[in-house]
């Protein structure tokens, strides 16, 4: 490629840091449905920018469905499950920073239960030997990584479940999980602060591989049920440890 077709990057601007912000606002419930949002003019005052700024982010605020701008100034937050689109699917796929509100995280994990528990079933019928070689050297390298780095730790769950969507043959099951890796490795940091519960979920890891091998369904799926249990169990425990002591 010629050097000159090259695009230059530049850092964030204003309106885009004032988007994401009101989105991770939202996504974590820090605003909640119905609340009330000052005037553009207000909002410009109080964040020390340009009152366009403001103006093109409460747009493209309001595009998604999370906002709806009222015609005497300021705006409230809508219910995006009424009014959320596409795009709006997209910001919580994306979101990274921080914990999401109760509601959320439950949702994610009922998702995450219902494609799952497929893949695991897929898994133990079509699996192939370069994938259960790949899944025996995932267990291996957890044995060998510190309980205490959180960052890691998500990594390989993610490699681990995004192979067992690999090894369903299916072209889509993997490319649906890495559609929301974001929002799954930012669970993740959270569940894997608690060593315990990172313990129990590499047992699982263990125990599923073997059923797979052995291409039991029944087995896969009963196993995979466990695990993501155990995963919002432990995950939904902590959100409200965090929210209680705040």
């Amino acid at each position: 490629m010629n050097n000159e077709l090259l695009p230059k990057l530049t850092k964030l601007t204003l309106v885009e840091d004032f988007i994401t912000q009101f989105e991770k606002m939202i996504i974590s419930g820090k605003l909640d449905i119905g609340e009330k949002l000052p005037s553009e003019r207000e909002l410009a005052v109080k964040l020390g920018v340009s009152r366009p700024v403001v103006h093109e982010g409460m747009i493209d605020l309001e595009a998604k469905g999370l906002i709806t701008r009222l015609k005497r100034g300021g705006a409230v937050v809508n219910d995006y499950r009424k009014s959320g689109s596409l795009i709006m699917l997209n910001s919580f796929l994306k979101f990274e920073d921080g914990l999401i509100e109760p509601l959320l995280a439950e949702s994610t994990l009922e998702f995450r239960m219902l494609i799952e528990v497929e893949f695991a079933r897929l898994a133990a019928l079509n699996r192939t030997k370069v994938h259960l070689k790949e899944m025996q050297s995932i267990l291996l390298r957890e044995k060998k990584i510190s309980p205490d780095d959180k960052e890691a730790l998500s990594e390989i769950d993610f490699e681990f479940h995004h192979l067992i969507a690999m090894a369903t043959g299916n072209i889509f099951f993997p490319l649906l999980l890495n559609s929301f890796k974001s929002l799954y490795i930012n669970g993740s940091l959270v569940f894997f602060s608690d060593p315990t519960l990172t313990r129990e979920a590499f047992k699982f890891h263990k125990q599923l591989v073997q059923t797979i091998s052995e291409g039991n369904e029944r087995a896969a799926i009963a196993v995979m049920h466990n695990l993501l249990e155990h995963g919002k169990a432990g995950y939904m425990g902590l959100i409200s440890d965090s929210i209680s002591k705040e």
